[in-house]
């Protein structure tokens, strides 16, 4: 499959470019692109990438293999990145230890105690609250449409923080966590059973099958500083990964294709991952 990138804007006047950074960003308080008042504290440009849609140990002479011994040939996989969310620290925001969510209790060194006896780290706890709404993103990047491929990154043309027209951060801030919004990822192609005879789920020349998985989201710690004695330009480069384990939980020979999407939708939130890589400009 050969990725497909959306168009890079054309050059803009230096007024342009500030009016289009001020509209898609209105509704954010701690970072804008407005330069009238003073110097900024920094400039931000992020790259998004896409993994490989399918991971070198779940390769089966190209098609892609799941836990239950079936075989996936794709002809079409296309992912709509709806966002990227960068989210602060802040006193009214910021998980508090002292005073953990619902469901958490006995929090010290470094992690808490959930109901559902798992102990869950600091940081894992701020991406749930990230993902869960609970913590407002101070910036906020609009995304793009890419056909993943099965050995290579793609990347994501987001036309804003890029390196090109860099996002101006004009408030003193920690960035924390970054959240990758996916609209949906849809999958077709034709499944193939490996076991035979009368173990076999599925004819022998497989099935087709097509799926859309509807939105999800991923979110990855991060860590950059915006104010006194920090770098003024900082360009991150954010990768996007399809957890190998996504359709682990299908079973071909008798799933209902028609509700498939939203369980792929929780699966893809819960085990995809976002890798994060300061890269300078």
């Amino acid at each position: 499959m050969r990725s497909t990138m959306l168009s890079r804007a054309p050059d803009r006047t230096d007024a342009s470019k500030k009016a289009i950074c001020l509209a898609a960003l209105s509704c954010v308080t701690l970072a804008s692109c407005a330069l009238d008042k003073g110097q900024p504290w920094g400039e931000l440009s992020v790259l998004l990438e896409v993994g490989p849609l399918i991971d070198e140990g779940r390769l089966r002479d190209g098609l892609w293999l799941t836990s239950r011994d079936y075989l996936l040939d794709l002809d079409i996989a296309e992912l709509e990145v709806a966002s990227v969310a960068l989210v602060a620290s802040g006193e009214s925001s910021a998980f508090d230890p002292s005073d953990p969510p619902e469901g958490y209790s006995n929090c010290h060194n470094g992690h808490c105690h959930h109901a559902s006896g798992r102990i869950v780290d600091y940081g894992n706890i701020a991406n749930e609250l990230a993902l869960a709404g609970a913590l407002a993103p101070a910036l906020i990047i609009g995304g793009g449409v890419v056909n993943p491929e099965a050995g290579a990154s793609v990347l994501v043309e987001t036309n804003l923080c890029s390196t090109a027209e860099p996002c101006v951060i004009d408030t003193p801030m920690r960035l924390e966590t970054l959240i990758v919004t996916t609209a949906r990822l849809s999958v077709s192609g034709r499944v193939f059973d490996r076991r035979t005879g009368e173990r076999a789920r599925l004819p022998e020349d497989g099935v087709p099958f097509s799926v859309s998985i509807p939105e999800s989201r991923v979110a990855g710690p991060i860590d950059i500083s915006f104010g006194p004695q920090e770098d003024l330009q900082v360009g991150l480069r954010a990768r996007l990964d399809v957890p190998s384990t996504l359709f682990d939980d299908v079973d071909w020979g008798s799933s209902d294709l028609p509700v498939l999407g939203g369980l792929l939708a929780t699966r893809l939130g819960r085990d995809g991952r976002v890798s994060v890589e300061l890269t300078g400009r």
